[in-house]
């Protein structure tokens, strides 16, 4: 049996569709397997309610694949990959297709260069702030105080400024 020709023209258009959250699903799910949505923003260092927009998008572009769980008292839905999903991993991950699909992209690139690149610390600061916020809501000030103090930090060593 032979393996149908893979249409990469569709598969461009795809993957230029997705943004950087719903790469992390896909590949979290290929890397990890199925996961409750808990699971899957753990996975990919957001709150829940951060993924669940990027992954119904998944849903309906029919990469992502959602069934019944009925292992847990809140009652939920594990997600996996579908084929298609499996197949765009692959391509994510094809460092000839991915050059394909920056060769285009590359023409728009000088009008955009002002943007400074992305620094992880960035999400983490992020991260730290939200953790904060949380903690204050909890009332748990002291530990808001340490996750501001954490986020400040890291913003200071980010900018160079003392």
């Amino acid at each position: 049996m032979s393996v149908p020709p893979i249409d990469y023209r569709r598969y461009i258009d795809l993957i230029r569709r997705l943004d950087g959250t719903q790469r992390a699903i896909l590949e979290s799910l290929r890397d990890r397997g199925p996961g409750l949505a808990m699971d899957i923003a753990v996975r990919v260092l957001l709150f829940p309610d951060e993924i669940a927009a990027p992954l119904h998008t998944l849903q309906e572009l029919g990469l992502v694949q959602a069934r019944p769980f009925t292992g847990s008292s809140l009652g939920a839905e594990i997600y996996s990959l579908t084929r298609e999903g499996e197949q765009v991993v692959r391509l994510l991950r094809d460092p000839e297709f991915m050059e394909q699909l920056r060769e285009p992209a590359e023409e728009v690139a000088p009008a955009r260069s002002a943007a400074p690149p992305f620094d992880p610390r960035q999400a983490e600061i992020d991260l730290l702030r939200r953790l904060g916020d949380l903690a204050a809501k909890r009332g748990d000030d002291a530990s808001a105080e340490e996750y501001y103090k954490k986020a400040l930090d890291l913003t200071r060593s980010l900018t160079g400024s003392s």
